[in-house]
């Protein structure tokens, strides 16, 4: 398994979508399994970070905050 940095951001959200593979992510204390179709929204002032199991690729959307 692989690991990405935890992140966090004050001003942005961000909307992931799985475009390849399978990973878990880590969010505000909570893990959630996604693979190929899935997505998940990632609110601004949230702890995350994804570790992945298999080869995998995601499309990532930074959203305004104002949204």
């Amino acid at each position: 398994k692989s690991k990405l940095s935890t992140q966090f951001h004050y001003f942005r959200s961000e909307h992931w979508f799985i475009t390849q593979g399978k990973g878990s992510v880590f969010l505000d204390g909570k893990t959630q399994t996604l693979k190929k179709g899935n997505s998940i929204d990632i609110p601004k002032k949230s702890i995350h970070y994804i570790f992945y199991c298999s080869r995998l690729f995601i499309s990532l959307d930074f959203l305004p905050d104002h949204i």
